[in-house]
C-alpha cells in the first residue's frame, strides 16, 4: 500500500515567500522566457459552449492549450500539498460530496448556499490578493501566477487549476465564515461553491453575518435552503438523523436506465447506459460505506 503524500501547511508551501521568477520558472519545470512567453499569450484558449444533458443548461468552455495546461497543472499540484481546513471537502484529496453530507449526520437544522457564478465571478484581483498577500510573493511573481492562472478576467471553465484557485482566491472569506461559523457552535463544510452550515440551532444573526462575508468580498449567493426536521439535501445525498441515502430521484434515475438498456439493441448505446448505472451503483456503495464507519 503506497503511502499518502505528505500535506504542509500554509506558510511550508513552495510559493510561500517566492520573490524570483527565475526561481518559480524552475519550479514550474520551464524557463524564464517561456514563462514570460505563457503570462503574455493571449490566444492560449479554446473556447465553446457545452450542453449539459442531464440539466438542458448550455456551459461555457474556456479550455487552455496543452502547453499551458501542463503548467496549470503544476501549480495545482503545489497548492494541492497544502493541508487543506478542516471544513473544505472539494477540492480535497480523500474526500468527496458523501464525506461532506457525512459530516452533518445528527445535526437538527441545516443552511444551505451556493456561490454564484463561482469561476467567472472569481477575479484576477482575488488571485492576486492571494499570492501576494497570503503568500507573501513578490509582486512581479503574484502577477506572472495571476496571469497564468486567470482568462479574461476571471478563472477560466476549462483549467485544472480553477477549482483549487477559486477556494484560494477567497481564502480569507472562508477562514472568516469558519470562524463566525465555529462561534456558533456549528458545523461548516465547503464543497466547491456549496457551503453548508449545521448544528442544534442556527440563528438568524448567523446567516445574516455569513452573506454579508460572501457579499464583501464581491461574489453573490443564491438557492438558499433552511431544513428543520427529519433531513435534509446535502450535495444531492439525504442526510437523516443517523444515516446518509440515495434520493429517490436517483432510485427514479436508475429505474429508468434499466428500462432503456433492457429495450435497447444498439451496442453502443448500451455501454453508455451500463455506464450510467454502474456510476449509480458506485454511488450507492459509497453511502453504504460511510453509515458503517
Amino acid at each position: 500500500m503506497q503511502n499518502k503524500k505528505k500535506l504542509y501547511p500554509i506558510n511550508q508551501s513552495p510559493f510561500f515567500r517566492l520573490r524570483s521568477r527565475r526561481r518559480l520558472a524552475r519550479l514550474l519545470y520551464i524557463n524564464l522566457p517561456f514563462l514570460e512567453q505563457l503570462a503574455k499569450d493571449t490566444a492560449a484558449y479554446h473556447e465553446w459552449d457545452d450542453l449539459d444533458e442531464d440539466s438542458g443548461k448550455v456551459r461555457h468552455i474556456e479550455n487552455p492549450q496543452p502547453r499551458l495546461k501542463k503548467v496549470q497543472g503544476r501549480i495545482t499540484k503545489l497548492l494541492g500539498t497544502i493541508e487543506p481546513p478542516d471544513f473544505l471537502f472539494c477540492p480535497a484529496k480523500r474526500r468527496s460530496f458523501v464525506s461532506n453530507a457525512k459530516r452533518h449526520i445528527g445535526s437538527k437544522v441545516v443552511f444551505t448556499i451556493d456561490i454564484k457564478k463561482y469561476f467567472q465571478s472569481s477575479r484576477p484581483q482575488r488571485v492576486f490578493h492571494f499570492f501576494r498577500t497570503c503568500m507573501e510573493c513578490s509582486p512581479d511573481v503574484a502577477a506572472v501566477l495571476t496571469k497564468l492562472s486567470t482568462f479574461k478576467g476571471h478563472l477560466p471553465t476549462g483549467s485544472p487549476l480553477s477549482p483549487l484557485m477559486s477556494f484560494y482566491a477567497h481564502w480569507d472569506m472562508w477562514c472568516r465564515i469558519a470562524t463566525v461559523v465555529k462561534t456558533e457552535n456549528c458545523t461548516l463544510t465547503v464543497y466547491m461553491d456549496d457551503l453548508t452550515v449545521s448544528g442544534q440551532r442556527i440563528s438568524g444573526q448567523l446567516i445574516w453575518a455569513i452573506k454579508k462575508i460572501i457579499h464583501g468580498t464581491g461574489l453573490r449567493y443564491h438557492k438558499e435552503k433552511y431544513y428543520a426536521g427529519r433531513f435534509s439535501v446535502i450535495t444531492g445525498i439525504i442526510v437523516r438523523e443517523e444515516k446518509l441515502s440515495l434520493p429517490n430521484a436517483k432510485h427514479r434515475k436508475a429505474y429508468l436506465i434499466r428500462r432503456e438498456y433492457l429495450d435497447t439493441a444498439d451496442v453502443n448505446h448500451r455501454n453508455l447506459l451500463g455506464q450510467k448505472l454502474e456510476g449509480t451503483r458506485s454511488l450507492a456503495r459509497q453511502i453504504e460505506n460511510a453509515n458503517k464507519t
